[in-house]
């Protein structure tokens, strides 16, 4: 899911119904009505365990990779938050993967995918089309996570130019307490020396820039703390 600052809306990418099944809707949440709508905009196909992102100065988000009836995807694809339009981009992720992890970044003006099943802990930069120039368009790889993680939470700073990525499940299928921070200009991840508070994966994550904090909401795993709201400041 992503929030369109312009708007106060949040869109829903996807994800799996009250059946079990994989979905293709594209839902609109308005914080200022409280009404939840489906938009009638449809992913390509169904599908869940996505990540995705949003361009506050185009309005369109990006949403990467996903699993479905098919198996997984490497797409990218992009939504226009007010036209409703759905674009598959002509560029693919380099490795098809689910369960990733994406923060856009607002210096760069670009979004960075982390981890994933089936992904080896890779880290990709997106670079989103500007105007009609198709080599304006471009996707790289540009480092690696500790470990093949995946399902973790993510959130960049504005204050360290950084990413965080809080907890996950690990290339041994562990789920992690550990803190790690990723460096853009320098391609390096390092493992912070705080940790989550219980281990934890399948939660999600945001920066207050009012305050200079992260937020963690919930987890997987562990009922007895999949309520929980965790502060982290960096």
């Amino acid at each position: 899911s992503v929030w369109n600052p312009n708007t106060n809306k949040i869109y829903i990418f996807g994800g799996i119904d009250t059946v079990g099944g994989a979905t293709d809707q594209i839902l609109e949440y308005d914080l200022a009505t409280k009404m939840l709508t489906d938009t009638m905009a449809h992913l390509p196909t169904k599908r869940s365990n996505t990540s995705a992102v949003l361009n506050p100065n185009t309005n369109k988000a990006y949403i990467f990779g996903g699993s479905g009836v098919g198996g997984t995807f490497n797409q990218i694809v992009e939504y226009d938050t007010l036209s409703g339009t759905v674009t598959i981009r002509p560029l693919t992720l380099p490795l098809g993967g689910y369960l990733s992890s994406a923060v856009w970044d607002a210096d760069t003006m670009t979004a960075f995918v982390l981890g994933g099943n089936a992904t080896d802990g890779a880290i990709f930069e997106y670079t989103p089309i500007s105007g009609t120039d198709p080599t304006t368009e471009m996707i790289a790889s540009v480092g690696a996570l500790r470990s093949a993680v995946y399902n973790a939470a993510a959130v960049w700073s504005p204050v360290t130019k950084n990413i965080y990525i809080f907890g996950g499940i690990d290339g041994s299928g562990i789920s992690t307490t550990k803190i790690d921070e990723y460096n853009p200009s320098t391609m390096g991840t390092t493992i912070r020396t705080e940790t989550l508070p219980s281990v934890r994966f399948g939660a999600s994550a945001i920066w207050n820039q009012a305050v200079n904090k992260a937020y963690i909401f919930g987890l997987y795993g562990n009922a007895s703390n999949d309520t929980e709201i965790i502060e982290y400041r960096i």
